[in-house]
């Protein structure tokens, strides 16, 4: 019984050391796949920005003082032309538009002349009229008011040669880009990829479904953001709820030149069968060496007898 309780209790000893070890490789793997990813959302975004910083930079170079010299400059099919030939390579950019300090739009790639539309009231557009906040924003998800479609909008601040408020550039991404690239990573049963931005605000994620939010931050978000800053570089448990309704091993890696971060997840369940499968040889070995310990012990028991 001693030999029998003493196989038993180092089985289950190297067992649980062996799930540690592997829940640590399968957090490494997803590590490894969330710092790529992080990356080339990052090039991507940049990419977005070096479009935007270029109409931005050229409109100032022209020594536009006012609203009205914006307007004449930029409401022509000229100018139209020239933004659109910015984006041309860029296909994940959905539209550019050019927006007056009023928030009426003067320009858009996507129609011409562009349509009779005021951002004014967009969070996007709020933020960066805040001359002492970031030149640019990156939008949660919202419905375009030219497109009708779902976007990220990344914005840019125009200012004149006094530094006062003239506009903003705006690149809009189809969000169906994002989800469909993530949803293009198989992490099999139990994987999920998710763009998130510093405040919590899920702005893609590979299993799709996203959940439209209002512009302030709400407990949903909240409880996320705080679920990522809380997560260890090796990464950890994000508990049921937070993400989604399951618990989830996570990674996450921030990209490094926006306010947003790639989480590269799987469920504790999807893991602990992994591992389960992996290391179900040893209970039964284990299990077979108690019978034969037992079987030793009744043979020499009944051996004593006679």
């Amino acid at each position: 019984l001693l030999l029998i309780a003493l196989v038993a209790v180092t089985t289950l000893y190297v067992m649980a050391g062996l799930r540690q070890e592997a829940v640590h490789a399968r957090l490494r793997s997803l590590a490894n796949l969330a710092l790529p990813l992080a990356g080339e959302t990052d090039r991507a975004f940049q990419a977005m920005d070096l479009v935007l910083r270029n109409v931005a930079e050229r409109v100032e170079s022209a020594g536009i003082r006012d609203a009205a010299e914006l307007t004449d400059a930029m409401s022509t099919l000229a100018a139209h032309e020239l933004m659109r030939a910015r984006i041309s390579a860029l296909v994940y950019i959905d539209a550019l538009a050019l927006v007056s300090e009023t928030g009426k739009v003067l320009n858009s790639t996507r129609y011409w002349p562009p349509p009779d539309v005021n951002f004014g009231d967009r969070t996007y557009f709020k933020a960066v009229q805040d001359l002492t906040a970031p030149p640019t924003y990156l939008s949660r998800p919202v419905i375009g008011r030219i497109g009708n479609r779902l976007n990220l909008v990344l914005t840019r601040r125009i200012t004149s040669p006094t530094g006062s408020f003239l506009g903003v550039v705006n690149a809009a991404v189809d969000q169906a880009y994002f989800e469909g690239a993530l949803s293009n990573v198989d992490l099999g049963p139990g994987g999920s990829i998710a763009f998130v931005r510093a405040d919590g605000s899920l702005l893609a994620r590979s299993s799709g479904g996203l959940r439209l939010a209002g512009d302030e931050q709400d407990g949903a978000s909240r409880a996320l953001a705080q679920a990522l800053v809380a997560l260890s570089p090796q990464g950890g448990v994000i508990h049921p709820g937070v993400l989604d309704e399951h618990e989830r091993f996570a990674a996450v890696r921030a990209l490094a030149s926006f306010p947003a971060s790639i989480v590269v997840s799987m469920t504790t369940r999807s893991i602990d069968d992994e591992i389960a499968a992996a290391l179900f040889p040893i209970p039964i070995a284990a299990l077979l060496v108690c019978l034969v310990i037992g079987l030793i012990a009744f043979a020499f028991g009944r051996q004593a007898r006679n």
